[in-house]
């Protein structure tokens, strides 16, 4: 007899006679009342798997056991709050060790509705799940509560599992529906049946007939589940507001910032002393989809709501400068399903392999997500989310579960894209739809599956939400651009300045969209505030202050329908507006001044942007300094900020908050001996330029990239520069040595003439990074605090150092550096025809290592050779 028609018992032979039994590849639902009466199934069930020597795993995660079946099966523990994504990968790799022909017994999974946010979550989990069970050969047992989910999920459930039965009891006698039973047929099967005892009314058997139902009392509504209800039930109470009672509302509240929002006790323990039920109502109005709104999301609307509520209370200025946001959010559910249903689930197992297949094979697999497809009904959403937008352009930003989390910013690490949104709907329309995709796609990016892997993440559950943002800012004619636009920090934990008070915040911003306040953006330079002293430069001459300023800026051309860098000149002239004497100074024969008016700005010839009227004229710095210092108070830590602002002809601040999030920082080391007596022989460099206080041991390697050699090579070369310092940090890592990286300009800049073009992937596991700053004019300012690349070294306790060589108390060895043999043919020996530019010194550990010395306060760092014979000298 073939597998498919070979017979199993449930253990129950009234239950098989109406079923016409069990059939290997079953995965069987039970929809009960609750889970007694689920663990009155499951009994006999696995009473028979012991009879007939089959083994049997309960795969156990509700916080009751089934009674009874433990000591007969092998009992996997499984913890549902680590999420979806930990819990699919946790079945699946179960399913595969454990093979074929075996039993499986699950918990009730309707708990996991409430766990992960959503029905959707469940049914998704049993679409991925079943389908593997079937293949495999084995009988499972699960059980969902009637009455707890929606139609939707049923539906897929019962499209999904062979075997689907009702289950219930009424006055006290048991009664069973099946409602689905594959390849399986009988007259009578999908009938309602009572199941008979031989002493009367045993609801929990054992039985020993049964007989079918008269018509009316089978049409007899089941008691539904009073243990869960929908999610779309809690939701209908908010809105209907039908909590009965304070105590009911205050429950529902909870229960909805968790669904909705986030369940992490950090953000949760925030979250309720802000979120009314009124407030949910709206979040949950601008949800599209299902599943939480993920971390960006909640973190920009948590700021927001503690900001509104401070207006009312101790900061009444906020009430004419706080701008109102327009967004929607594109649930976490909704990432998963289109996986799903594009059958790309399979690319999720991309995080578990090596450093080189998850960064060479990325290019392809953004390929599949964007030749994917959304469902009709998602689409349809989209389509009304589009609509409401018209034709203002919109940012799509990634909001996943664990980004802006605590202890882990995942800064830059996924994709935000902007749509220009101009031109003929369908258009727009597929614009909108390929930058989801796009950011969908980013979940697999190397960054970031290299920044889960190394923070230990790589096992929690990770689903990309989406943050759709209408792009503030003013319409100028064929352009949109904000005014000001930049990054703030409520602590300032790397001031240029000993006058610089650290417990005030800093900020970056520049002229036009804030991506060049967050990254590092060609020969640009934001302007630094710290808001203890705001009109303070890292600049230390005023002749310097129009090179180390913002050139371009970056908007969105409504003409072109695409996003423009354009030199500042250009877009002032096109646009004379009389707020540009707050943002502009005038250079006038070696000099600047500010403007005390528009007409005096106007009839100027050269003008520098350097916010100087808007620092130190306006409120905005102590608002700003108010703002941060009202958010870290109630995060509880440190936090930074994306804003963008405005101000109006008559003087007036608009500010509008976009992200918050907690602020990831390098404390100083503490008990730090700064060396005094160091053979300059042995000094590889030395600084003024420090920012923290610590001490680097034990560094076995230095990777130093020649600048004078960078700046001569063609611009192939240049990138081939970027592939071999990852291919570095990859061997480095993999052979766990500890490695100072040195370079030209600015490591990680995308314009490849002012630094080697990295990413965080490719220098992750440097425990020092230097920038090497030549320069001709004299000082040049530091210019990475608060960017995306500067936080990533922050987080991973990454310490930082600029040199500039040629300037007094700065030194560079380079005589050293270039003189000393180089590994680089043993350890990447691809890159051996780089080895006049890329030189990799090292040390034998018997011989002595380098160290480096930084102590803020007296504004020094130092890095040399220590050998293990003090009388040794490089």
């Amino acid at each position: 007899m073939s597998n498919e028609r070979f017979k199993i018992t449930t253990g129950a032979p009234v239950i098989d006679e109406l079923i016409d039994s069990l059939r290997w590849g079953d995965n069987v639902v039970w929809r009960v009342t609750n889970t007694l009466e689920y663990s009155w199934l499951v009994l006999p069930f696995v009473e028979s798997a012991v009879k007939n020597r089959i083994d049997i795993i309960y795969v156990h995660f509700d916080k009751y056991a089934i009674a009874g079946i433990s000591e007969n099966c092998k009992t996997v523990n499984i913890d549902p709050s680590r999420g979806f994504d930990y819990f699919y990968h946790f079945i699946q790799e179960l399913m595969e060790s454990s093979g074929k022909k075996i039993y499986y017994v699950f918990d009730n999974i309707s708990i996991l509705a409430r766990q992960w946010g959503s029905d959707e979550s469940v049914a998704n989990f049993f679409r991925t799940a079943c389908p593997r069970l079937f293949e495999l050969d084995t009988i499972a047992y699960f059980c969902i509560l009637r009455g707890s989910h929606n139609n939707q999920t049923v539906a897929t459930i019962r499209d999904t599992t062979q075997v689907l039965i009702d289950f219930y009891v009424q006055e006290g006698q048991s009664y069973i529906c099946p409602l689905k039973a594959w390849d399986r047929y009988s007259p009578t099967m999908f009938k309602t049946h009572m199941l008979l005892s031989h002493i009367g009314k045993a609801p929990e058997g054992p039985w020993h007939g049964i007989e079918q139902v008269p018509k009316m009392m089978g049409d007899k509504t089941p008691p539904k589940s009073e243990y869960l209800q929908p999610i779309e039930t809690l939701l209908r109470r908010l809105k209907d507001h039908t909590c009965w009672s304070p105590a009911n509302c205050e429950a529902l509240r909870m229960e909805l910032i968790k669904t909705l929002i986030s369940e992490r006790s950090e953000y949760f323990e925030r979250a309720r002393k802000y979120f009314s039920l009124e407030d949910i109502e709206k979040i949950h109005g601008r949800l599209v989809g299902s599943g939480r709104i993920g971390g960006k999301a909640a973190g920009m609307l948590l700021a927001k709501k503690i900001l509104d509520l401070a207006a009312y209370s101790d900061m009444p200025e906020l009430k004419e400068i706080l701008q109102d946001h327009d967004s929607y959010h594109i649930g976490s559910d909704t990432f998963f399903q289109f996986l799903l249903d594009n059958d790309l689930l399979y690319l999720l197992s991309q995080q578990y392999k090596d450093r080189e297949t998850i960064v060479s094979e990325y290019p392809n697999l953004q390929k599949k997500f964007l030749s994917a497809s959304f469902n009709p009904e998602l689409l349809a959403q989209l389509r009304k989310v589009l609509e409401h937008f018209g034709t203002q352009p919109i940012i799509v930003r990634s909001s996943s579960l664990l980004e802006d989390n605590f202890g882990y910013a995942f800064a830059g690490k996924y994709d935000s894209v902007f749509c220009t949104n101009q031109g003929a709907f369908e258009d727009r329309f597929n614009d909108f739809l390929a930058a989801i995709k796009t950011v969908y796609s980013s979940v697999l990016k190397p960054d970031a599956l290299l920044y889960r892997i190394k923070k230990k993440l790589i096992n929690n559950d990770e689903q990309m939400g989406i943050l759709v943002m209408r792009v503030e800012g003013r319409n100028l004619g064929n352009i949109l651009m904000p005014m000001i636009a930049g990054v703030g920090f409520s602590r300032n934990f790397h001031p240029w300045s000993p006058r610089i008070n650290t417990d005030k915040g800093l900020l970056r911003i520049v002229f036009g969209l804030g991506t060049r306040a967050v990254d590092r953006v060609g020969n640009d330079y934001p302007r630094m505030v710290a808001l203890s002293h705001p009109t303070i430069r890292p600049v230390l001459y005023e002749s310097e202050i129009k090179h180390y300023s913002q050139h371009s800026a970056d908007l969105i051309d409504l003409s072109a329908n695409e996003l423009k860098s354009v030199g500042i000149n250009e877009v002032v002239t096109i646009n004379e507006l009389p707020v540009y004497q707050h943002l502009f100074s005038v250079f006038n024969e070696g000099a600047f001044f500010d403007p005390i008016s528009f007409m005096q700005y106007k009839s100027a010839q050269d003008r520098v942007l350097t916010f100087n009227n808007f620092i130190a004229k306006t409120p905005f710095a102590n608002i700003m300094d108010k703002i941060l210092q009202k958010l870290e108070k109630a995060y509880g830590i440190p936090v930074d900020i994306e804003f963008i602002a405005d101000i109006d002809d008559k003087g007036q601040i608009m500010i509008n908050l976009l992200q918050c999030r907690p602020l990831s920082e390098i404390r100083d080391q503490e008990n730090i001996e700064f060396p005094e007596d160091i053979n300059e022989k042995n000094i590889i460099f030395q600084t003024d330029s420090c920012v923290n206080t610590a001490f680097v041991d034990n560094l076995r390697y230095i990777v130093y990239v020649d600048s004078d050699g960078y700046k001569e090579l063609a611009t192939d070369k240049k990138y081939q520069v970027g592939h071999a310092i990852g291919r570095i940090n990859s061997a480095l890592e993999a052979a766990e040595e500890s490695y100072c990286l040195i370079g030209p300009g600015r490591w990680g800049s995308n314009n490849i003439n002012l630094g080697v073009n990295v990413t965080y992937a490719d220098i992750d596991a440097s425990s020092l990074v230097v920038e090497v700053a030549k320069s001709s004019a004299g000082y040049v300012p530091e210019v990475s605090y608060g960017t995306h690349f500067f936080q990533d070294l922050v987080e991973d306790r990454i310490y930082y150092l600029a040199v500039y060589p040629g300037i007094k108390n700065n030194i560079l060895n380079e005589n050293f550096l270039r003189s000393s043999y180089n590994f680089l043919s043993e350890i990447a020996p691809q890159y051996k025809e780089l080895e006049q530019i890329i030189r990799i010194i090292g040390i034998e550990k018997e011989k002595g290592c380098f160290q480096a010395a930084m102590d803020r306060m007296r504004d020094s760092a130092v890095c040399f050779v220590l050998h293990k014979d003090p009388q040794t000298a490089i």
